[in-house]
């Protein structure tokens, strides 16, 4: 007989006795987790931001139909020797380790094939959790950069390539091609380019384009606006397109994976920094939420980020995971 802890779900006793020891052997306190579970945590909760597409439940239905017709056949053969109980295990497991390489493998870049699509039409997504700023290179040599709780879908064809920015944030550097049109959908806009670097955005206080190089036009069902490097549109209260001045150099400063701050409050501060974190920053205290700080901040650095908070007199403390993040 095997030490299951239960019968097809989770690890023996013996595995996860094995799990819980240190490299040197010993066995951790009951209260203090091993680095590969806290980096597992980690990584799991990064992945918030595609856990509900429609693709990932697909997957997970599949894997537990396998895991259901595993669980009939161990059933048949219980009677079987513990000798060969490790090969029952690896059966069971081998859905989920196939998903698992799927997401966590490819760095959150799933491929969704269609039968008759080639590789080059198939449906790509593109996610990132509360981590830095992630770069994806796509196939045409065009670039795409998420923010922290992002994800773009993207579809390339011959005669066009077409991304639809699904939530978040994310800056396009697109290779000049005269024959396929660069088109990002996002809400009920439309930004279309040859050949340009620019963001679009669904977050509550950006600009929903904004232009660093090149031309882009932007259109709904009523209106079109074309932007030049420099500009960006907006919405007014009645939903008609706003363009206003911009600092090109301000639009891509997140996608090199820091952000400067200048004479701004502790608490705006906190804001923009916390989405790439696992669990956010919370002030030790709260009068401190108007102090104006001024520096450079690592997005994603933990530890830097509050070194530098420390230094300049700012007591923080890690909080809650958010809600989302949560399982």
């Amino acid at each position: 007989m095997t030490d299951r802890h239960s019968q097809g779900d989770g690890m023996s006793d013996r595995e996860l006795a094995a799990f819980l020891r240190d490299p040197s052997g010993k066995t951790r306190p009951s209260g203090e987790k091993p680095q590969a579970l806290q980096e597992a945590e980690d990584l799991w909760r990064s992945l918030d931001a595609v856990k509900d597409d429609p693709r990932i439940l697909s997957m997970r239905s599949a894997a537990r139909a396998r895991l259901a017709a595993n669980d009939g056949a161990d059933e048949e053969d219980d009677s079987e020797t513990e000798a060969r109980s490790p090969r029952r295990t690896l059966a069971h497991w081998a859905p989920i380790a196939a998903c698992l390489l799927l997401v966590f493998g490819l760095g959150s870049y799933i491929w969704v094939d269609r039968p008759g699509v080639t590789a080059s039409q198939a449906l790509q997504v593109l996610a990132n959790g509360h981590e830095a700023p992630r770069a994806y290179r796509l196939s045409d040599g065009s670039t795409v950069t998420l923010d922290a709780v992002s994800r773009v879908e993207v579809s390339l064809s011959n005669d066009a390539r077409r991304l639809t920015l699904k939530q978040g944030r994310a800056f396009f550097d697109v290779a000049h091609d005269a024959d396929r049109p660069f088109i990002v959908t996002s809400g009920d806009s439309s930004v279309t380019a040859l050949g340009t670097r620019f963001m679009v955005s669904q977050r509550r206080d950006d600009p929903i384009v904004m232009l660093s190089q090149g031309k882009v036009r932007v259109a709904d069902s009523v209106q079109t606006a074309e932007l030049i490097p420099g500009e960006e549109l907006s919405r007014d209260m009645s939903g008609s397109y706003i363009i206003a001045k911009s600092d090109p150099a301000s639009v891509s400063e997140w996608t090199t994976g820091a952000v400067s701050f200048d004479a701004q409050p502790v608490s705006q501060v906190l804001e923009k920094l916390n989405p790439y974190l696992s669990r956010p920053l919370v002030l030790d205290d709260p009068a401190d939420a108007q102090a104006q700080i001024s520096g450079t901040f690592q997005l994603g650095n933990i530890r830097d980020i509050r070194i530098a908070l420390e230094a300049m007199g700012i007591a923080v403390t890690q909080g809650q995971a958010p809600l989302a993040a949560q399982r």
